[in-house]
Parts: structure tokens; sequence; C-alpha cells
């Protein structure tokens, strides 16, 4: 292209990316659509026990952190697409262990085990309580962490290990 015929005023076009297609936002809102739904049937076991160990303040730790775990996984959903399936179906499995919950319960003493570490539990006559917001979200992040991290490579190992005839799914490709 001669000089005279440029537009001065066209963006770059080696700074200017390829345009996202609209399959592309259909894939991202599914994915958090499915992030969000199988996050809160995670929550399920994790809050039924928590909730009871934990004070007015450390219920407000709890909160933020489930936000931020809520929140990781929402950017794993629009960065790392193959990754964020892979959370999504383990998620899906790990939801499923909650009707013989070992695996919340194991991770759970881990978060509290950490606070206790930190001195941000105490133990009281009923057994452990957390009092503090810092309390409440340690216990939780790491105890989500847990979860989180065990949901997205038991997914992977679910994806990678499945035949191919079976990856028609959108979820498990």
């Amino acid at each position: 292209m001669p000089l005279a015929e440029k537009n001065p005023y066209e963006s770059p076009k080696c700074l200017a990316g390829p345009l996202a297609s609209p399959a592309d936002h259909d894939d991202a809102r599914l994915l958090l659509t499915a992030w969000a739904t199988v996050f809160v049937v995670n929550m399920a076991m994790p809050v039924f026990f928590a909730w009871s160990i934990t004070g007015e303040s450390g219920r407000i730790g709890m909160i933020a952190a489930s936000v931020v775990l809520f929140g990781c996984g929402c950017w794993i959903c629009l960065m790392a697409r193959r990754l964020a399936k892979g959370l999504i179906v383990g998620a899906v499995l790990v939801a499923l262990t909650q009707v013989f919950p070992a695996l919340q319960i194991l991770a759970g003493i881990l978060g509290l085990a950490v606070a206790e570490a930190l001195h941000l539990s105490q133990y009281r006559d009923r057994g452990p309580e957390i009092t503090t917001e810092l309390g409440g979200f340690v216990v939780t992040l790491i105890t989500g962490g847990i979860l989180m991290g065990l949901s997205g490579v038991t997914g992977t190992l679910v994806q990678r290990l499945l035949p191919s005839r079976w990856k028609q799914n959108w979820l498990l490709a």
C-alpha cells in the first residue's frame, strides 16, 4: 500500500488481535453459568459444617473468601477455557461426593489446622470456633482451594482419559 493511501487514524494491525466470534461469547457464557451452578452446589456441605463453628464476624470472612474463590473460577472460565472445562467436570464429581462428605470434611480439617497454626481459631467446650474475619477467610480459602484444586486435577484427568467418541459434549472436548 503506498504511503499516501494509508489512513493515519487506523489502529495498528499488529496490536489489534482477532475479534472474538459470537460463538466465543456463547462458550464463555455457558462456562460461567456451569461454573456458577457447580460452585453453589459445592458450597452446601462446607457451609453446613462451617456455619455452626463460625461466629458472626467469622462468617464475614467466609463470605469474602467465597467471593474470591468464585471470582477465581470465573477468571479461569474467561482466560483458560480448557482448564475451566476440566475444573467444571471435576467440580461435578466433587459435588457428587457430598453424599458421603469425607472429602469436604478432610479439606475443612486442613483449613482449621492452618487457622489453628496461625492462632485464628479457638477451641471451646464444643470444638473449634472461628471468631474473626481473618479466621473465617483463611479456613474458607484453604478448604475451598483444596476442593477447587482437586476438582481441576480430577476433571482434567477425566477429560484426558475419556475415549474420544465420548468427547462430543462441549464440556468434555
